[in-house]
């Protein structure tokens, strides 16, 4: 976890420094690096507002999709997002600097945690990806604490190669408590049984069949299948349900790369959002013969 504070005094009032920090559809004239914001909700003010922003990085567009889990007007606002296992808290807090109202001090704290990532909640009745999450503001039901007991650990520092990760980039556990674990360093994805026991690796670097050239995120169907998005090969790769079998859906990526997750339904289709071809892949659009 890693815990940053900045604090800036600001030669304006509170109410408006308050609306440039919380007004969304302000941050791509108040940020140069964010090209578009798009909300995802009806509501664009206030908790449960949803949004996906994009920036450009070295070039390329990378998009976030953020929530506001925590707004007091004048005051503070919280946006919470879960970017490729990642989860980003930023709470925003404005108060008054001066007697005569025209200075505002504000803070941001932010916080990167990868710990936590899909599991922390991020506003009552509201979404991560395709879970729902909710906050309860009563009582908990263990008494004021609870102890969290590790039940499974994958990965060494030092032992066999596949219990060696390089980077972690997303990972996905099926209804047999399987997990898969996408490597986005060695661009493969390695599967261990419930018990943390290694089971085989899918997939290899390259460009051709089954292989993965920018896989960026992994998710599971109902009937067993694994996905993994691959927009550099312009396809979502598809491994499974039988052992060998695979399968490729095509896409037109326009070179977007994002650290979202990969989203799928119970219907068992996955989304994608492209520049400006965003569109639900069905399963039955490529059949298997």
């Amino acid at each position: 976890m890693t815990r940053t504070t900045i604090t800036r005094t600001i030669e304006a009032p509170v109410e408006a420094v308050f609306e440039a920090v919380a007004d969304i559809s302000n941050f791509a004239r108040a940020v140069p690096d964010i090209a578009r914001v798009e909300f995802l909700t009806e509501s664009r003010v206030g908790v449960g507002s949803r949004f996906r922003e994009t920036r450009v990085m070295r070039g390329r567009e990378a998009s976030t999709v953020l929530e506001v889990t925590e707004y007091v007007r004048n005051e503070r606002v919280r946006l919470v997002a879960d970017a490729g296992g990642t989860v980003w808290d930023s709470l925003s807090t404005v108060v008054g600097a001066g007697e005569d109202g025209r200075r505002a001090r504000l803070e941001l704290v932010t916080v990167r945690d990868r710990g936590l990532a899909g599991l922390r909640a991020v506003g009552a009745g509201s979404h991560l990806g395709d879970t729902t999450v909710v906050r309860s503001r009563g009582p908990g039901m263990w008494g004021a604490t609870a102890d969290l007991v590790p039940e499974v650990s994958i990965g060494e520092l030092e032992g066999p190669d596949e219990y060696l990760f390089g980077i972690v980039g997303s990972i996905a556990v099926d209804d047999d408590r399987a997990v898969y674990v996408l490597d986005t360093q060695a661009q493969h994805v390695r599967v261990f049984d419930s018990t943390g026991t290694y089971v085989e690796t899918l997939g290899r670097r390259g460009e051709g069949p089954a292989e993965l050239s920018r896989g960026e995120a992994i998710a599971m169907l109902p009937d067993g299948r694994l996905l993994v998005r691959d927009p550099a090969n312009m396809r979502i790769q598809v491994f499974g349900p039988g052992p060998g079998e695979t399968d490729d859906w095509r896409y037109n990526s326009r070179n977007h790369f994002t650290d979202a997750p990969l989203d799928t339904d119970s219907r068992g289709r996955a989304y994608l959002a492209a520049r400006t071809w965003p569109r639900a892949m069905r399963p039955t659009m490529m059949p298997r013969s």
